[in-house]
């Protein structure tokens, strides 16, 4: 209640849409009724558009082993956000010459077919500071296939964090989807301006008291015990190949790291492991704390949005999903095609492993009002029908 005091409140009309694209550029025309589906009579234009776009590129090993090798603005994909981000600007300046409002694009962050572009009202701008453009990946071998890109910001004294992701394929992979949102959400990549300060102060203690210890008489050797003999021994540098030291195995190793690598980069071409039971991993991330640095979870609002791939589940026969799809479609009378809904989303994964709390804790989903779009035919508008 003394917030009051001190504390003046500010409102902001936030559009979040997210769109997996595959690969394909769209014109303005498509945009422009996207964008237009944000509006309702009573709240007005956006303050911020947040767009998530996925597959922005073709997901191909080659593209995904290039981005592992350049960076930058060179890097994969980088030249498709740069179209993305001119056709979207382009549309925006048409929404304005409607709505009589400017935007401009405040960050973009891409990583491969992943990207998430902010756009705001250009009077907010003044208002905005610590502008951090972040990005994980949580693919095979650190690999960008999948994963997420981040915006974080203040806009007053708030932090805002945006989320554009891509989680695992395939209809069994829910622990693996389930642990890309662990990942993506409660790494510590975005520096805590309000910490830093205290950061600096415990770096310079721990300095001074590494220079004092410098100035004591160093130990001796220190004497390992053998079978064999005793001798003097001062500890090993570290291997830059690690602990382990070179075994026969190591080429079997390496032929299953690369095995595993390509497996993954072709988890996008088809669904084909969705009637396999597949093996249980034990997929945990732990959240630690550093002095100096939060993840996603640690501002005071997040948006996240994506295709976070999550399926109907195989309980459910595929030919009632077609039954209920029809109902919802076809079916003049209201009730029956909700009730029709209704079963079809009890039947989704996210929503299964939200209720037992496994994933999005404390997150808000806006309501479901379009159709399961995985296997979505471009031309015909509709669901591509299994045979």
């Amino acid at each position: 209640n003394e917030s009051t005091s001190y504390l003046t409140p500010s409102e902001l009309q936030i559009f979040c849409g997210t769109w997996n694209v595959n690969g394909k550029l769209e014109d303005g025309t498509k945009l422009i009724q996207w964008l237009e589906s944000g509006l309702t009579t009573t709240v007005g234009e956006p303050d911020i558009f947040a767009i998530g776009l996925q597959e922005v590129i073709d997901l191909t090993p080659g593209n995904v082993l290039a981005d592992k090798l350049i960076a930058g603005d060179q890097s994969v994909g980088a030249d498709r956000a740069t179209e993305w981000e001119a056709i979207l600007l382009e549309t925006l300046e048409t929404f304005s010459c409607v709505h009589d409002c400017q935007y401009e694009l405040l960050a973009h962050s891409h990583m491969v077919g992943v990207l998430l572009m902010i756009f705001v009202k250009r009077e907010l701008n003044p208002h905005i500071s610590n502008l951090q453009i972040k990005t994980i990946a949580t693919g095979a071998l650190g690999l960008a296939n999948k994963g997420g890109t981040l915006v974080s910001f203040n806009y007053l004294s708030t932090s805002l964090c945006f989320i554009s992701a891509h989680f695992a394929a395939h209809l069994s992979k829910v622990k693996e989807r389930n642990f890309n949102f662990h990942t993506i959400s409660k790494t510590n990549v975005f520096a805590d301006s309000d910490m830093a300060p205290f950061k600096d102060a415990i770096s310079r203690s721990k300095r001074a008291i590494q220079k004092v210890a410098s100035l004591k008489p160093q130990a001796g050797f220190v004497v390992e015990e053998s079978g064999d003999d005793s001798s003097p021994s001062s500890p090993s540098p570290p291997s830059l190949l690690g602990d382990a030291a070179p075994s026969s195995s190591s080429s079997e190793d390496e032929k299953k790291r690369v095995t595993s690598m390509r497996q993954s980069l072709f988890d996008d071409e088809a669904d084909d492991d969705a009637d396999k039971s597949s093996q249980t991993k034990n997929l945990h991330f732990e959240h630690t704390p550093e002095l100096g640095k939060k993840c996603a979870l640690d501002h005071d609002v997040v948006f996240f949005v994506g295709d976070l791939n999550y399926r109907i589940k195989k309980d459910i026969e595929i030919g009632r999903v077609y039954d209920l799809l029809d109902h919802i479609i076809n079916d003049n009378n209201s009730h029956n095609s909700d009730e029709a809904a209704h079963m079809l989303l009890s039947y989704d994964q996210l929503n299964i492993e939200r209720k037992e709390g496994r994933v999005f804790d404390g997150f808000e989903e806006g309501h479901l009002s379009f159709l399961p779009t995985y296997k979505y035919e471009r031309s015909e508008r509709r669901a591509k029908r299994a045979t």
